[in-house]
């Protein structure tokens, strides 16, 4: 298994083994933190009526975690439009 990120030399190297189709979209995100530790990494993902919502949530200290709320920025919409019925 490789990670390298979004311009990955290895998905490119081995193209034709992977066969990767991507889309690129523009997500929003907000970047948190919360008052006790997870027990590991967390990756949830959620389908709600506004779209498709992922958390990645882990654990930095002993009583403290980092969760990271991600979706897709036509589900939410950017702050300033209009017609549109926005996430609680």
């Amino acid at each position: 298994m490789a990670a390298d990120g979004v311009h990955s030399t290895t998905r490119e190297t081995f193209a034709d083994v992977f066969g990767p189709h991507i889309t690129e979209h523009r997500c929003r995100y907000i970047w948190l933190a919360a008052d006790f530790p997870f027990d590991a990494f967390r990756f949830e993902i959620a389908e709600t009526e506004y779209g498709v919502m992922q958390l990645h949530g882990y654990p930095f200290s002993a009583d403290a975690s980092t969760v990271i709320v991600e979706m897709r920025e036509e589900c939410g919409g950017p702050p300033d439009s209009t017609n549109r019925t926005r996430p609680p």
